[in-house]
Order: structure tokens, then C-alpha cells, then sequence
């Protein structure tokens, strides 16, 4: 399989549309890159979940901390990615709907 590094770009997402989002150890941060630029509601959204765009680099960023992830996971969803809950995720929401059909 691949080896993970602990330096560079890890590719996380990517589609035909030519969006792709990516996790750069290098700098700590999650990054999505556009083919151009998003709509209007599309950046509104990526706003309010606290990311921010970086004219260096050319896409849109996030510290790449837990609370990070989770953005990272829910804008890969909105913009219609499959996104793979981990264990934890699963296990937490396999949990409560156990105690919801124990009621």
C-alpha cells in the first residue's frame, strides 16, 4: 500500500469537476482546491465552517486539528464526495440509535 509520509500533500478528495482537497502536513492544514472560483453559496458555506482562502497557495484552508477533520469531512460532503465515516463516528452514532430502539 502507500506509505505514509509525514511530509506533503496527502491526497483526500478528488472528482471529475477538477476539485480536489488535500491535507498538507507541510503547513498543518486541509486545503480544497476549486478549477475556479466557487459560487457565491459554495464560499458563504466554506466561510461559516471556518475556512479561509489563501491567495498563496490557492485554496481554500483549515488547520488540520480534530475540529479541522471534521470540517474538512462535512465540506467534502457538501460538495458531494462519499465520505467514509471513521470507527469512532460509527460507533457514536451506532450507539445512539441503540439506545433509541432500547426506549
Amino acid at each position: 500500500g502507500e506509505e505514509e509520509t509525514e511530509s506533503g500533500e496527502k491526497p483526500l478528495y478528488s472528482n471529475d469537476s477538477g476539485i480536489s482537497i488535500v491535507e498538507n502536513k507541510d503547513i498543518g492544514r486541509y486545503q480544497i482546491f476549486f478549477p475556479g472560483k466557487p459560487d457565491y453559496d459554495t464560499i458563504s458555506k466554506l466561510k461559516h465552517s471556518g475556512w479561509h482562502w489563501s491567495p498563496t497557495n490557492g485554496a481554500w484552508q483549515r488547520q488540520n486539528t480534530a475540529n479541522g477533520e471534521y470540517a474538512m469531512k462535512r465540506a467534502a460532503e457538501m460538495l458531494g464526495f462519499e465520505v467514509k465515516k471513521s470507527m469512532f463516528e460509527k460507533s457514536v452514532s451506532e450507539i445512539v440509535e441503540n439506545i433509541f430502539k432500547a426506549m
